[in-house]
């Protein structure tokens, strides 16, 4: 196993592990990539902005997303998402074959199962 410590979007095998600050929102993110202009000249639809909202939403909730599949996401844009997510990031393990993941470490389950292990719980 490789430890990763940069960003690789179009790595299939690496999963990121992701800590987003609570005063990150899910509305100002959406907003950000508005304001760069990430959807100009896409010709996207309602439909797509829903999908677009609905991965950024996956990332904010500590659901794993899967990078190169699992939405109907332009790849461009997908790509565009997962390098802001980068300043996030607190790890990259490169796994076997298959689509890479992130996941935000950031949510209630997870903070729980880290403040249990922190305090010797369930070992």
């Amino acid at each position: 196993m490789k430890i990763k410590t940069s960003f690789v979007t179009n790595s299939s095998s690496t999963s990121y592990i992701l800590y987003l600050p609570e005063s990150l929102n899910q509305e100002d993110v959406f907003k950000k990539f508005e304001d760069d202009g990430i959807f100009e000249d896409m010709n996207l639809k309602e439909e797509d902005f829903e999908e677009i909202k609905s991965f950024i939403s996956s990332i904010f909730s500590g659901s794993p997303v899967y990078k190169e599949y699992d939405n109907n996401i332009d790849f461009e844009i997908r790509e565009d998402i997962c390098k802001y997510f980068e300043q996030f990031q607190i790890i990259g393990v490169d796994g076997s074959s298959g689509a890479g993941m992130m996941v935000n470490m950031n949510v209630p389950r997870y903070q729980q199962k880290i403040e249990d292990i922190k305090n010797g719980k369930n070992i």
